[in-house]
C-alpha cells in the first residue's frame, strides 16, 4: 500500500464490510511506490476450498 498513513483505516474497513465475519489472515506492507502505473494498493490472493 502506497500511503499507509492516509489510507491504512478505509483499507481494513473496507477488508472487514467485504469479508463479513470470515477474517482471513491478512498483511498490509506501505512501499513507496508501486511497480507500475499509480495503484494505491495490490492484491495478491489464494483460495482454497474443501468440498
Amino acid at each position: 500500500m502506497t500511503n499507509p498513513e492516509e489510507h491504512f483505516e478505509s483499507c481494513t474497513t473496507l477488508f472487514k464490510e467485504c469479508l463479513e465475519e470470515y477474517r482471513p489472515a491478512g498483511t498490509i506492507i506501505g512501499v513507496q511506490a508501486m511497480a507500475l502505473y499509480h495503484p494505491l494498493i495490490e492484491v495478491r490472493a489464494a483460495a482454497y476450498a474443501v468440498w
